[in-house]
């Protein structure tokens, strides 16, 4: 069973500072452009299908780090 996370605008806000990442950097990760994170993390969109699998994707990469750290 895959773990997924609900993405809201603060949800990947708190994501994206706790890995201490830039803007520039947490949108590469994720595969987006800085211009649509800034738009997540101001609350004017939510992100669509492609990038909630995304996000879980990192999500899950960062747990499976914090777990064996």
């Amino acid at each position: 069973m895959a773990i997924e996370r609900k993405w809201s605008q603060s949800a990947i806000m708190s994501f994206r500072e706790d890995l201490e990442m830039t803007q520039e950097e947490f949108a590469f990760e994720v595969g987006v452009s800085i211009r649509t994170l800034q738009r997540w993390e101001n609350g004017k969109f939510l992100p669509d299908r492609y990038s909630i699998n995304e996000l879980n994707k990192a999500w899950r990469r960062h747990l499976r780090r914090t777990v064996i750290a």
